[in-house]
């Protein structure tokens, strides 16, 4: 439930505009679901079970990635699933990049929770060659009859597309090795944005996945989510996001918006569902406390990146999973704008403390005289914000809170009933992501 700008206005200078919604452990996925509108479950194996008794198979987008939500330690409590009212036919682009004779290309695909190994060793070094045997293998794969197999390719074929049988199923690859094979996920957007906006209407959520990888899809749900203050986390596994330094790519579109709620999360194990895992562990605590870099999940394969690789996500700002000496951890935790995921929370709770404060000391008093007591009223609610924060560790110990006095008041705020310029200052500690350490050692 919103507190009303009629009520209480809130400006915090560093942030943009920030949610009116008060609970910000309630995460959503858009998908195909089994009913209209939206669902709130219980994240837990009796709200899984209740998502088959409602429609769901365990097979269904929908269901796996909230199952993947629910795998992680902690996680949060709640999940809204929400019916999509057109759903997103997958495209997806596989380039092979290199031809030298011997190079063995790997992977596994997987369409409707069909896995199948594709496995081939360059023998003609050509494009065309490679073309011409992966889509052999696919085809006559479990998973390619699943529904995941490519078109028959003209006679110099540079790619291989695979366009998804049924909409709402989207062609999902692992394994796959950037160096080797360019991954774009191409798909047309089917309308993700009105869905939010709907959903919205009816339904409190803070951070949410769609279940999509297209470019066009997390473009449109980034924009929306900017705009209406909640937090998108876009699962990409197109090899732009790592392999180029800038130029084209969902990353760099993020990037170049420079969206404070919005972050590309890139991992090459698509079934893993990262974005799922991400948004379930970082809304599972108060926000502010915990930060989205270091941290481990349930359920998805690390990518062994290259630090070129490693360093074109830090670049634009990528939330990747990947190796860091054989241990498997999210690096860098931002949002494309730079801004550390962990601080867009805490401003945003923040903002909605201040307002639910300035809203009770309202609702307990029989009423607020525009004088300075009244003032020291309101100020005293603020403060007490603060001091929360303060003990939770979000905010330094050195914040202020001051207030005008009634006499500066001009004559038409009087009349009015409005205060004016109570204003607050603090400092939240940037997240720590790398230590330098020197010494000397003697014997």
């Amino acid at each position: 439930m919103s507190i009303s700008n009629e009520v209480a206005s809130v400006t915090i200078t560093l942030g943009t505009r920030a949610p009116v919604a008060a609970n910000f452990g309630i995460a959503a996925v858009f998908c195909k679901a089994p009913f209209l509108g939206g669902r709130l479950y219980e994240l837990s194996s009796e709200g899984l079970k209740e998502m088959v008794t409602d429609g769901f198979t365990v097979n269904d987008r929908g269901y796996l990635l909230a199952s993947s939500m629910n795998s992680q330690s902690p996680h949060t409590d709640q999940v809204l699933v929400y019916n999509r009212a057109a759903l997103t036919t997958s495209v997806l682009d596989l380039t092979p990049l290199i031809t030298t004779i011997g190079t063995k290309y790997e992977f596994e695909l997987t369409y409707k929770n069909v896995t199948s190994t594709i496995s081939h060793t360059v023998s003609v070094a050509t494009v065309n060659a490679i073309c011409d045997a992966l889509e052999i293998l696919i085809d006559a794969s479990l998973a390619g009859i699943a529904g995941a197999a490519v078109a028959p390719d003209n006679a110099t074929a540079t790619k291989l597309t695979f366009t998804g049988s049924t909409p709402g199923e989207p062609v999902l690859i692992s394994g796959a090795n950037p160096a080797l094979i360019k991954l774009l996920d191409v798909s047309t957007d089917a309308g993700i944005a009105t869905d939010l906006a709907n959903a919205a209407l009816d339904h409190s959520f803070y951070g949410f996945v769609i279940d999509s990888f297209a470019e066009t899809e997390n473009n449109a749900a980034a924009a929306w989510s900017e705009a209406n203050s909640k937090l998108f986390f876009a699962h990409s596994a197109d090899s732009t996001n790592v392999v180029d330094a800038a130029g084209t790519g969902v990353a760099q579109d993020f990037f170049a918006a420079s969206y404070n709620r919005a972050v590309v999360c890139n991992n090459f194990d698509m079934p893993g569902n990262l974005a799922a895992c991400v948004v379930s562990r970082q809304l599972a605590l108060d926000p502010g406390t915990s930060a989205a870099a270091f941290k481990s999940l349930s359920g998805v394969a690390a990518d062994a990146l290259r630090s070129g690789q490693i360093s074109n996500a830090k670049g634009k700002n990528v939330l990747i999973y990947a190796l860091d000496d054989g241990t498997s951890h999210t690096w860098f935790g931002k949002a494309a704008s730079g801004r550390s995921l962990r601080i867009q929370q805490a401003l945003d709770l923040l903002d909605a403390r201040i307002r639910e404060a300035v809203l009770g000391t309202f609702l307990s008093n029989e009423f607020i005289p525009m004088s300075d007591r009244g003032f020291a009223l309101m100020a005293a609610a603020v403060r007490g914000v603060l001091s929360a924060f303060l003990a939770d560790g979000i905010i330094e110990p050195e914040f202020t809170v001051t207030v005008p006095k009634a006499a500066t008041i001009s004559d038409a705020d009087k009349i009015a009933g409005k205060l004016s310029n109570l204003r607050f200052a603090c400092v939240m500690p940037t997240d720590m992501l790398k230590v330098e350490v020197s010494g000397n050692v003697s014997f």
